[in-house]
């Protein structure tokens, strides 16, 4: 009876294991199929490419990408990240490579500023400094992107990580998070190997694989990112850091481990102390970590910051908002760091570093442009993203300030604030390239070719010089040659939202359909909710014959977007070859009822009432739509004119002079509003109208310029 059993129970194991062995190998078909195809994309943390005969590593935006359920471009401005590490480590190089999150992300941050203190302490070593941080990030992410880094010949290893481990991936407020015993270290690194295959790839949008590692909705909402009290994140962080410096450890390099700091007075609330639950935080982790290991030193940012502060507790004058320093703070941190990259044990080649005083505040920030007017840039950017009502108000005030002292000309301003740091930091990739295009948005051509020209001579296997060329051209109408530079660029990195984007626009201006769809849909995979590039999308379909998936694909745009006027006006115009005045009355009487805070639909269902001779429902569906649209000039535009048409005078010069304040250029608002004036009787208004067109050049019919200068 036994051995009956155990052999029933040995038969019944080997068909599980052939089962299991059938499965695995129908899997392994599959991956090495989609492989084959060239579906999918490597989430390796590193790439290798070849420019010029020459290797280079570079960050892989798909790495990031897997971390987040937002657009990467929604988070960060890649080409802040992006950098070019030589395969063949020139004598005398000096690498350090940076990790961590938004708080010492991009060219605003300690790690640019920790790149000039060592160029200007250590002028006869070459140093690299290589920033890996991504906003939204964590030591989850580090670990597995510092690992990958131990192949390029690190010299030192520096971490200042630690305020995304409760809401970054795999947190606590994840849903792996919250599956006890599955929450380790072991089966994330599982989960981020799982999503560097195909089969993964190919099924990831009907999965759980996203979701596990992404924080609730609500998550960044509910807690503030900063230091977590939640035992186990601290653990899991304790343990990525050592594991951050084992990787250092076994490729020769060194590590710094940088302490926190925050704003102690952040929304007017005074914070002494952070919390220390069960005896663990993360400045304590990093504190211990630092003691225990040999090769490794503390950069006490924490300590700095607080001695720098009144009462030990640094508020607004060292943060723009909880955790993201200003440049005072910056300084003051990377001058910490810089102290303990040169304190490591084993020396790195620093002749009379003790007697060279540490570079002043006012000379870093005149290498690295950080002006005023790079100042008042940066502002504008943060008022458009989320900030509570407290930092808000400040962001507003000190942005108000820099306007007044700047006037209109702080492009230019920035501009020659660029050259001016060139000067000193002639192979500074970040300056160069932003260099570039401030004159480029200028429309300096000469100048934006000098510093492409740059570009291209001291970082010829930089994404940004390969573009630069393609956008240079463009900008220029040089159409063929933007084409072949955008294909080059696009052939070493695939992946360059710009390039496809771009190359994907003059496709289509050249009626090139089907290989500009195809750029626009790659595009899409990075910028997946960019209302216009579906837009060309539908175009590209309609231009092929494809009317029925141009539909579709204009009604998913409003679906997603109902406030996006273009899907609706090409809708419009693609209904009109189809349907009948009546049907399509009816189409947008429907559309208005679904979406009733979009103002397009009135819009056409107006243009369809004044059509048909119905001036009065007409001006009424337009009054409505520039209530809903203020600052849509189109909808002004055609409001003023049904308003003009019907002898509303007021509300057209309202409405017209709305939209020449959102166009001043265009000559059609401003005719329209002097005959307006005209037919009001108001002839001073239409004589100073008049002006204004003169001055830009635009120039009035006859009969009306007669009526306004006769006598």
């Amino acid at each position: 009876m036994i051995s009956s059993l155990l052999h029933k129970t040995k038969r019944a194991a080997l068909w599980l294991l052939i089962l299991l062995a059938c499965l695995l190998a129908q899997l392994g078909l599959l991956e090495g199929t989609l492989r084959w195809k060239g579906y999918g994309e490597p989430t390796r943390f590193l790439l290798r490419k070849e420019i010029n005969d020459t290797a280079y590593y570079v960050p892989n935006r798909a790495f990031y990408q897997q971390f987040t359920a937002l657009p990467l471009d929604r988070i960060m401005t890649w080409d802040n990240l992006d950098f070019q590490v030589p395969e063949t480590k020139a004598p005398g190089v000096r690498r350090v490579f940076v990790f961590g999150s938004s708080a010492i992300y991009g060219t605003r941050a300690a790690a640019r500023i920790l790149e000039v203190l060592l160029d200007a302490h250590c002028p006869d070593v070459d140093w690299e400094v290589y920033n890996t941080a991504c906003p939204g990030m964590n030591s989850h992410v580090m670990r597995t992107a510092a690992a990958a880094c131990a192949a390029l010949e690190p010299d030192v290893y520096l971490v200042y990580m630690g305020n995304n481990e409760a809401v970054g991936p795999f947190g606590p407020t994840t849903a792996l998070g919250r599956l006890g015993p599955l929450w380790r270290p072991g089966v994330i690194r599982f989960l981020i190997w799982l999503n560097g295959l195909r089969v993964s790839q190919l099924f990831r949008a009907n999965s759980a694989m996203v979701s596990l590692n992404l924080p609730d909705t609500d998550a960044l909402m509910g807690m503030m990112p900063s230091m977590t009290d939640h035992h186990r994140a601290l653990v899991h962080y304790a343990d990525n850091l050592e594991a951050i410096c084992n990787a250092a450890e076994k490729s020769g390099a060194q590590a710094v481990l940088c302490t926190l700091s925050s704003n102690k007075r952040f929304m007017g609330t005074v914070h002494a102390e952070e919390p220390d639950f069960n005896g663990l935080s993360i400045n304590g982790i990093v504190r211990d970590l630092a003691t225990q290991l040999p090769f490794a030193r503390l950069a006490d940012v924490d300590t700095t910051l607080r001695e720098h502060s009144e009462d030990g507790l640094p508020g607004y004058e060292y943060f723009y908002d909880n955790v993201h320093f200003n440049f005072d703070g910056n300084y003051l941190a990377a001058g910490t760091m810089m102290h303990a990259v040169l304190s490591l044990p084993h020396r790195l080649p620093c002749p009379g570093e003790a007697a060279a005083p540490l570079m002043s505040r006012d000379d870093c920030a005149l290498r690295l442009a950080w002006t005023d007017a790079a100042e008042f840039d940066l502002l504008g950017w943060q008022l458009q993203t989320f900030q509570e009502e407290h930092t808000r108000k400040r962001t507003r005030e000190r942005y108000e300030a820099l306007r007044v002292r700047l006037g209109d000309t702080w492009r230019e301003q920035m501009a020659q604030d660029y050259l001016a740091a060139l000067e000193y930091r002639p192979d500074d990739l970040y300056l160069r390239h932003a260099c570039f295009k401030e004159f480029l948005d200028l429309g300096r051509y000469d100048e934006a070719r000098v510093q492409r020209e740059a570009l291209t001579a001291r970082h010829p296997g930089a994404r940004v010089t390969l573009r630069a060329k393609a956008l240079l051209a463009d900008r220029q109408g040089d159409a063929e040659s933007a084409v072949v530079a955008y294909r080059d660029c696009l052939a070493v990195y695939p992946d360059d939202p710009q390039a496809l984007k771009g190359l994907g626009e003059l496709l289509y201006q050249r009626g090139e359909a089907a290989e500009a769809q195809k750029c626009y849909q790659k595009f899409l995979r990075s910028n997946p909710d960019d209302a216009f590039a579906w837009c060309r999308i539908g175009e590209l379909q309609h231009m092929q014959g494809d009317s029925k998936g141009a539909r579709q694909t204009y009604e998913m745009i409003i679906e997603s977007a109902p406030k996006h006027p273009l899907a609706h006006r090409l809708l419009d115009a693609l209904l009109a070859e189809t349907l009948s005045t009546e049907d399509r009355s009816a189409y947008w009487d429907n559309v208005m009822r679904t979406y009733p805070e979009a103002a397009e639909p009135r819009v056409c269902r107006a243009l369809l009432c004044l059509e048909a001779g119905d001036g009065a429902n007409g001006l009424s569906l337009l009054r409505e739509a520039a209530a809903l649209a203020p600052d849509d000039p189109a909808v002004q535009s055609r409001f003023g004119a049904a308003a003009y048409a019907q002898c509303a005078w007021d509300e057209a010069e309202t409405a017209l002079r709305a939209a020449i304040r959102l166009q001043p250029a265009d000559g059609q608002h401003r005719l329209l509003l002097v005959q307006t004036l005209l037919a009001k009787g108001d002839l001073p208004a239409a004589t100073e109208a008049h002006a204004e067109c003169e001055a830009l050049g635009i120039s009035l019919p006859p009969e009306l310029r007669q009526r306004i200068l006769a006598p």
